[in-house]
């Protein structure tokens, strides 16, 4: 089976790019990289569809799946010393990034095998994961636009823009592991793993903002869907805030702003942060999320009133400019949501989704109101 296919190179200590068995840059090297990365596609596909069957064989091998990655330049040498110029693989220009291909298929794994969240944790996939979402997010440096998700759902592409379905994929599988550490050990993991990648991923979701508000005002800030994929890039945006908002809870804000660097300049950062999620979660004139998808916005704002408690830059960030404006008309959609979706075919969950948007909205303004003075003049 593929599983053992997978033990047998391990045995052998083959990796992508590099072995003992092969001279760097050989043909030989080239074609196992080849069967490694086909065969982490297969595995990945068939992980989506099954996952009740091998669970021990899977978590076996589970270390050395998550341990296929580039050599640490990332850059292929030829046998001849140049990089990348020979015929064969890789032709994309460096390699592929094997955890694109498997994430789907852990996190179908995660949910269905109990047993699966606690060996990913123990073997650092927390870190993996979000490293590999932040080097994903940098893709669109440079004002890359946002694209919609291609039909196999925008994970498996190789050195393209990063999809919405690839950014909520990698979101849901951190949440699920932070949940299963629980909240005595979670705060650790986030701190020891999670908080060396916050920063590229917090740059990551301003821009995704940056560009959702061009296209809102682009069509004169009418409601609108952000970017290329509209609803799946609305989706997308509030998993990465969730993340956000789960990694600052737990952190606290000294904690916080060291992630972003020493002194004032980690602060002006992690305000910055602070501004793309408040953005997310209040934009103007259009619901946050599809009202399908209501649970996860509920979530992000009762992670939003946790953080208000415990973050003071945040409540300034909450009472600057439109934002509470923002936030307090999102409250109006979603209490109008109730009563267009009450008494139809399949909308009873829908409204009541919606209702614990509104609810939740209504505990974020209520801490606000309890902890500033400015908010309570405001509203």
């Amino acid at each position: 089976s593929i599983l053992l296919f997978f033990k047998d190179c391990e045995a052998l200590g083959i990796n992508i790019g590099v072995s003992p068995v092969f001279p760097r840059g050989s043909r030989l090297q080239r074609d196992a990289d080849l069967l490694l990365v086909s065969a982490s596609r297969c595995l990945g596909t068939w992980l989506r569809v099954e996952t009740t069957e091998h669970r021990d064989k899977l978590r076996d091998v589970l270390p050395y799946l998550l341990s296929l990655r580039p050599p640490a330049d990332g850059v292929p040498h030829t046998s001849q010393g140049g990089r990348g110029t020979e015929g064969g693989y890789p032709r994309e220009g460096g390699y592929p990034e094997v955890g694109q291909f498997l994430m789907p298929g852990l996190l179908e794994a995660a949910f269905e095998d109990d047993k699966m969240p606690e060996a990913l944790l123990s073997h650092k996939a927390l870190h993996l994961i979000s490293s590999l979402l932040s080097r994903r997010l940098d893709s669109l440096r440079g004002g890359v636009p946002l694209t919609a998700p291609s039909s196999s759902g925008g994970v498996l592409a190789i050195n393209s823009p990063v999809s919405p379905v690839e950014v909520s994929i990698a979101c849901q599988l951190i949440i699920k592991l932070l949940k299963a550490a629980g909240p005595d050990t979670a705060p650790v993991y986030i701190r020891d793993e999670l908080s060396k990648n916050l920063q590229s991923i917090s740059e990551g979701l301003r821009e995704i903002c940056r560009q959702n508000l061009a296209s809102s005002e682009a069509k004169g800030g009418s409601a609108g869907t952000p970017g290329g994929g509209g609803a799946f890039w609305a989706e997308a945006t509030i998993m990465l805030v969730t993340v956000y908002l789960h990694a600052a809870a737990a952190l606290g804000p000294k904690a916080l702003g060291l992630a972003y660097g020493p002194g004032t300049r980690g602060a002006l950062k992690a305000e910055k942060a602070w501004k793309a999620s408040v953005a997310a979660l209040a934009p103007l004139g259009r619901a946050a999320v599809a009202p399908a998808e209501s649970y996860i916005y509920e979530t992000a704002l009762g992670l939003l009133a946790t953080c208000l408690a415990t973050h003071p830059p945040l409540i300034i960030v909450m009472t600057k400019g439109n934002h509470l404006a923002n936030l307090k008309n999102q409250r109006e959609i979603w209490a109008t949501i109730v009563t267009q979706f009450r008494g139809e075919d399949n909308g009873d969950g829908i409204s009541a989704g919606a209702i614990g948007v509104a609810t939740a909205i209504d505990s974020v303004l209520e801490v606000l109101r309890s902890l500033s003075s400015k908010a309570r003049r405001m509203l």
